[in-house]
């Protein structure tokens, strides 16, 4: 249940109480300093109330409390503060970012950072600006030129001496070679930081889930680092740009940029898949996040499901209304349709819960559908297909005279280079949020035409492969109906790229193979077999070659009759060909079926879609605590010292054969197989093999029987761990200690 002070803020309608806000400080310049965290209230109000930030960034651990997570969460915000230095990153701005970042890295905190910057700072020397001075090549005619740069002649300050490297000429001239500077933020340092924020973004998206907001311009390093939290949230009028529109104008030498937001606006980092989302201005950009935050795994608990105890003890806080198990009441069709409506249509009865489906990057790379969902209240990741045709603008470049705004075509249920690489980024989100995923793969192939072949489609399908191969969240992979799965498109999703996590399903209307139905036959089914077996079929036919085989061989038959008998043959073979090549396609079809899959094991099982909700959610509750067993077990082994949720695939495939092992010694149920012909059910289709439940794996994985195998294997584990330290008493203490305190 809520805290005590949450749940009276609540009765009290006070939202002020549901977040708590520490601010986080550098107390020294020193690359060394520890991050301080202002705790105290006092402290704060003063800090708030007078802006003490003695730097253009400021950053905070919040915590909030949410429907998805009554007993609080924590984050980490770091943001820009543009009036101080126009936003602009010196060292002292990167070291605190830096470290707040890294905080929530170790912490396992999800991190925000609101961008409104100008990039790198930059400046001059000021003591040597001060007492500039130029030689001029002819002091009469300075139009001329000058031969180098000096000091004032008085200057023998060496204070100012000391920040440049010079030549004593003979003259008594100072000619300065290089400036140096007493500042230490005016150039290349912060590039050095902007490099040393660059790679803690990089470091923190692999660790955490990282969002940004584009409140404003992110200029540089600013765009950087929020491309590198990947998960962008624009406000409309903000930009994302690497060098201004002015200074380009100044290189391009002519007046062709007109704003920043030509550059970076949304209309340009939306359609190309920067941007995530568009938010109407701060606010509504902030609740998107929050909204993105939401779909994370509660933080008290590493597990995915929902708990049924917490759902009934807080009924005040319930988000969802459609959580509970029931039938999908959409139906895909075999002509082209949104696949949004199948799955969250506007009055609900779709796969998902109503109104929970949030599309990101839907203004890009549109024959794919990304977003994020509930199922039964379990998020999960989702990616669909698109069967329309879709239109991609891509707008013309003003600096390129004979640039032209084009409108290309493109076709759904294709993969195309866009789309492809849009596939990949949403898998590799999806898995750093641990988020469950399914894919209603709906997939013709890959486009392979010589554009995209030029454009690298080949690269952005193997990145779905490389995306999928780490995937350590359960997977489910379904081909809905009139749906199929061709070619490259299914070597690109098959179980075997990933077997500990993916599992491929379908309904029994969907189809998957190599070609297509039509394809094949145009090359294993020939004119010469389509009249081979017309001959075989159709008496008539088959009449008629017999007559023309016997009167070839009798050389006395009349030529006029002949020449009728083939005529007649012709016109037979040309009527009935067609019908007889449809019979072939469905011959080439009939292969392609999920009784064919299911016998050549390419899927698991058969679902009609009606039932892929409560089967999908089964599935991946079992999946889901399986997969945390494995975790508890591997961390008690000591097979890695990463945090649970950091486990390689290879550690988690090793600890899932583990926990089949286990689940088969001590007889806990996940699955039964279904024998439909002795108890036939309107919940499950005609091939339908199995039937999965979480409730006897998840009270076992909670309960004190699995918290014992697990002690006695980290007691075995330290045991053998301290056999194979030898001479070493302090290393034998710390084992022992180690042995003695476990819980």
């Amino acid at each position: 249940m809520l805290p005590s002070e949450q749940q009276l803020a609540i009765n009290n309608s006070d939202v002020r109480k549901l977040a708590k806000v520490f601010e986080m400080i550098l107390t020294s310049d020193d690359p060394n300093a520890q991050l301080n965290i202002i705790r105290s209230e006092e402290e704060l109000n003063r800090r708030m109330s007078s802006g003490c930030n003695d730097r253009g960034m400021i950053a905070w651990e919040m915590q909030i409390w949410t429907p998805d997570s009554p007993h609080g969460r924590s984050i980490v915000l770091i943001s820009n503060d543009i009036t101080f230095q126009m936003g602009s990153f010196s060292m002292r701005e990167h070291r605190l970012y830096q470290k707040a970042s890294e905080y929530s890295r170790i912490n396992k905190m999800p991190r925000v950072y609101i961008a409104a910057n100008s990039g790198a700072r930059i400046g001059f020397a000021s003591d040597i600006k001060n007492h500039l001075n130029i030689v001029w090549n002819d002091d009469d005619r300075p139009e001329d030129g000058f031969k180098y740069l000096t000091l004032d002649p008085k200057v023998e300050n060496s204070e100012i001496l000391s920040q440049i490297e010079s030549t004593l000429l003979n003259n008594g001239n100072r000619r300065i070679d290089a400036i140096i500077g007493k500042e230490g933020d005016i150039g290349v340092e912060n590039l050095v930081g902007s490099g040393l924020i660059a790679a803690e973004t990089s470091a923190a998206y692999r660790k955490v889930p990282t969002y940004c907001l584009v409140s404003g311009r992110a200029v540089g390093i600013g765009a950087y680092v929020a491309r590198l939290s990947h998960r962008i949230c624009q406000v409309e009028n903000s930009h994302i740009i690497l060098t201004g529109a002015a200074a380009l104008n100044s290189v391009l030498g002519r007046e062709v940029y007109t704003s920043n937001n030509q550059l970076g606006g949304p209309q340009i980092m939306y359609h190309n898949g920067v941007t995530h989302s568009v938010a109407h201005d701060d606010m509504d950009g902030i609740k998107k996040i929050l909204h993105w935050i939401t779909y994370l795994p509660p933080p008290s608990t590493t597990m995915l499901l929902p708990s049924p105890t917490t759902q009934q003890t807080l009924p005040p806080l319930s988000m969802l209304k459609d959580d509970k198990a029931r039938m999908v009441h959409t139906q895909p069709t075999k002509s082209a349709y949104d696949p949004r409506l199948m799955l969250d249509p506007p009055d609900g009865g779709g796969l998902f819960d109503k109104g929970t489906f949030d599309e990101i990057m839907s203004g890009w790379a549109k024959t794919i559908i990304a977003g994020r969902a509930r199922l039964r209240g379990l998020a999960v990741g989702v990616l669909a297909v698109e069967t329309r045709t879709v239109e991609c603008e891509i707008p013309a470049d003003p600096a390129t005279q004979d640039s032209q705004a084009k409108c290309v075509l493109q076709a759904g249920q294709v993969w195309h280079t866009d789309s492809a690489f849009k596939t990949a980024e949403a898998i590799n989100d999806f898995n750093h949020e641990g988020l469950p995923l399914i894919i209603l793969a709906n997939i013709r192939g890959f486009s392979g035409g010589q554009k995209d072949m030029f454009e690298m489609v080949l690269k952005f399908g193997a990145w779905i492969v490389d995306a999928l191969q780490t995937y350590t969240q359960p997977v489910i992979i379904y081909l809905p109906p009139f749906g199929e799965l061709r070619g490259g498109a299914w070597a690109v999703l098959d179980t075997q790229i990933n077997p500990t996590c993916i599992t491929m399903l379908a309904d029994s209307n969907s189809r998957g193979g190599v070609l297509e139905a039509n394809g094949i036959v145009e090359i294993k089914f020939r004119e010469k077999d389509l009249c081979v077996l017309l001959g075989k079929c159709d008496e008539k036919t088959k009449k008629l070659e017999e007559e023309l085989a016997k009167n070839n061989k009798n050389k006395n038959f009349n030529e006029e009759k002949k020449k009728e008998l083939q005529q007649e043959y012709e016109k037979r073979k040309e009527k009935l060909l067609p019908v007889c090549r449809a019979a072939a396609v469905k011959f080439a079809d009939l292969h392609d079926t999920t009784a064919r899959m299911l016998a050549k094991g390419a899927i698991h099982d058969e679902v009609a879609w009606q039932n892929t909700r409560n089967y999908f959610y089964n599935l991946l509750c079992v999946q889901s605590i399986k997969m945390e067993m494995a975790k508890n077990y591997l961390s008690a082994c000591s097979i890695s010292t990463t945090n649970l949720s950091s486990f390689t695939i290879d550690e988690l495939e090793k600890g899932c054969k583990w926990v089949d092992k286990h689940l088969a010694e001590t007889s806990i149920l996940i699955r039964r197989e279904i024998n439909l012909k002795e108890k036939p059910s309107m919940d499950y289709s005609k091939r339908t093999r199995f039937e999965y439940f979480f409730e006897q794996i998840m009270e076992y994985s909670n309960g004190k029987e699995f918290l014992q195998v697990l002690e006695q294997i980290k007691a075995d584990t330290l045991l053998k761990q301290l056999k194979l330290v030898t001479g070493n008493l302090e290393q034998r203490e710390r084992f022992v200690a180690a042995l003695l305190e476990r819980d």
